[in-house]
């Protein structure tokens, strides 16, 4: 609680609501998009998410983007798969049976080039609030470290 006092006195607007610090949603948009590529690994009958706790980690994106490089083709996923995982390879290897349609790869497409693009537009606001937050840095240590 040491220097609290010129802390507060330096940064008082760090304390009241600031209009030069943006609200920012495109987080929810991010779990649209998501959502919308579950649903098309599903209607596929791909079943990474029985088998990976994370459908957009390393290992299911790969094998995910195999199959719309590859429609219709068979394949070995085990080198698609990090050492990491848990999940045997041939329960992998069984949630894939499935094929994506025409349709659902067009969709699945559009869906995974969106997340990146918000991925990317998130970094971009992240930084431009770090920015922002530059002003008031010795309140926010003085608050994250109590």
């Amino acid at each position: 609680m040491k220097n609290v006092g010129s802390a507060i006195e330096n940064y008082p607007s760090a304390l009241e609501y600031s209009k030069d610090i943006p609200v920012v949603g495109p987080y929810n948009m991010l779990t649209g998009e998501k959502n919308r590529v579950q649903n098309c690994l599903t209607v596929s009958n791909l079943k990474l998410d029985d088998v990976f706790s994370d459908v957009f980690g390393k290992s299911s994106k790969s094998i995910t983007c195999y199959l719309l490089d590859h429609p219709g083709e068979s394949f070995d996923v085990s080198p698609f798969i990090d050492g990491r995982c848990k999940t045997p390879i041939e329960e992998i290897q069984a949630a894939i049976d499935g094929a994506i349609s025409p349709e659902q790869a067009i969709k699945l497409r559009q869906c995974l080039a969106h997340i990146d693009e918000i991925e990317a537009h998130k970094k971009e606001i992240e930084q431009e609030i770090l920015h922002i937050a530059e002003p008031f840095s010795a309140v926010l240590d003085f608050l994250y470290k109590r």
